[in-house]
């Protein structure tokens, strides 16, 4: 199966194209300016536009009613995690480290709020621009990640969200996207979301009588914050009710902050959260196994050799906030959660030093509800950088060596290319190489090539 979709450049001038590794990934948010605001929305892959989908149509647990029953629809989530997050921290300091290990690399997939004319020119751009900046998913690769140094301490805009069909994003998993892939990536995404944390909105709180919910799992009842995490489990195709998780002390924070975003690291217990407090934009707490006490650094998340993560490398400056969050290092759980990233996202190959191109190549799994077919889709963008000719330009699409396909495409009129190729049903390969060359003219430019697991 072949096929080939175009974007044409709607009036961006001011904001930067979707680049980066996870560029046109899908994704599950939540939007809360959205009709059925608070049920949770699979983004398919790019290019867009795009039209999210609810997630319970194609997971009927994950209707908003029938994850808390008890008041529905009407329940607004502030943060949520499936607990899949891998999160990066040296635990005596608080810094941002990636773990030494076989597989070793780091990101965090991020959403910014409280943008100004005076914040970082990156994120002015983007909230300048058509749709603005709340629904736009950034990306950032830490220090030390075994990838091309080009991709790495540096923010790129991985996903638009005027493309995606979204106003605002306050909520983000990138597990639960793995869930509607085959049944082998699905496993393993099972595996890695059979818990749902989350903080419920300051407004629910004040609209309904949640008490019944801020209960520990001892059965002691807890206060009521928004900074206090609650968790559901799931029992076979239902779900328990909501007990409480970790309250807002046994993170560190105080009872008026509100938690804006969060990642739960289940194999290393970790938690990672934003919010909307000065020096709290993002604010790590370390457990001992199963999260049964305090074990290490519990404060504001740094970066490496010191210094706040969410002013550093985000370049986030006071009165901004991270509105969601995704975190992945492999660290030592080389199981499910190693296995579920590399079958969905095809990683650059080549030494550290290797360049990286004026135009961008991304490689991502996809798969057809409608035709249950198992695809591997490319992305090839910011083709107006390619110098040469004007007019077109050749990309040549090849996997492990064979060609696969070609599209000839004016540059200037051509945001993010897309080729879809499907995975063979009968003794598929381990893994695809995927490369892509870009001519212009008879100029022909180096080749980039990215693995993924089949």
């Amino acid at each position: 199966m072949l096929t080939t979709t175009l974007a044409a450049l709607a009036c961006l001038a001011p904001q930067d194209p979707p680049t980066g590794i996870f560029m046109e990934q899908a994704t599950v948010v939540q939007d809360p300016t959205a009709s059925n605001p608070n049920e949770l929305r699979y983004v398919p892959q790019g290019p867009g536009p795009v039209n999210p989908i609810l997630f319970g149509q194609l997971l009927p647990q994950f209707y908003r009613n029938q994850m808390l029953p008890t008041v529905g629809t009407n329940v607004e989530l502030s943060a949520f995690s499936a607990g899949g997050d891998r999160i990066p921290c040296n635990e005596t300091t608080g810094e941002a480290d990636i773990e030494f290990s076989l597989v070793q690399w780091g990101f965090l997939k991020f959403v910014v709020g409280g943008i100004t004319n005076n914040s970082d020119p990156q994120y002015v751009g983007e909230l300048n621009g058509p749709g603005g900046v709340e629904a736009d998913i950034f990306t950032y690769w830490h220090p030390g990640s075994e990838i091309p140094d080009d991709y790495v301490d540096v923010v790129e805009k991985a996903r638009d969200g005027l493309g995606m069909g979204l106003n605002r994003i306050s909520g983000m998993d990138h597990v639960l996207a793995g869930l509607v892939l085959t049944d082998e990536i699905a496993d393993d995404a099972e595996e890695l979301s059979q818990r749902i944390y989350f903080t419920i909105s300051p407004a629910t709180l004040a609209a309904y009588d949640l008490t019944a919910w801020f209960y520990d799992e001892s059965g002691v009842q807890q206060d009521e914050h928004s900074a206090t995490i609650l968790m559901i489990e799931r029992d076979g195709s239902t779900w328990l009710p909501p007990v409480v998780f970790k309250r807002y002390d046994e993170l560190g924070l105080d009872p008026t902050d509100e938690i804006s975003a969060l990642c739960v690291d289940e194999h290393s217990h970790r938690i990672l959260v934003g919010t909307r407090t000065a020096r709290r934009e993002l604010w790590i707490a370390n457990f001992g196994p199963d999260f049964a006490y305090d074990q290490g650094y519990r404060g504001e998340y740094l970066a490496p050799g010191g210094g706040s993560f969410a002013r550093g490398p985000l370049k986030l400056n006071t009165g901004e906030s991270v509105e969601a969050a995704c975190s992945g290092d492999p660290g030592d759980d080389t199981t499910d959660f190693e296995e579920l990233f590399h079958h969905r996202t095809g990683m650059p190959q080549g030494i550290k030093n290797t360049p990286r191109q004026d135009y961008e190549v991304a490689v991502s799994r996809a798969y057809d509800q409608t035709t249950r077919t198992d695809l591997v889709d490319i992305f090839v963008g910011n083709l107006r950088t390619i110098p040469g000719n004007a007019n077109f330009v050749t990309v040549v699409y090849y996997i492990d060596d064979r060609p696969v396909g070609v599209d000839l495409v004016d540059p200037q009129v051509t945001t993010i290319l897309k080729h879809s190729e499907s995975v063979p049903t009968f003794l598929p390969p381990l893994e695809w190489n995927v490369r892509v060359e870009v001519f212009s003219g008879t100029n022909r430019y180096p080749s980039l090539t990215y693995a993924i697991l089949l």
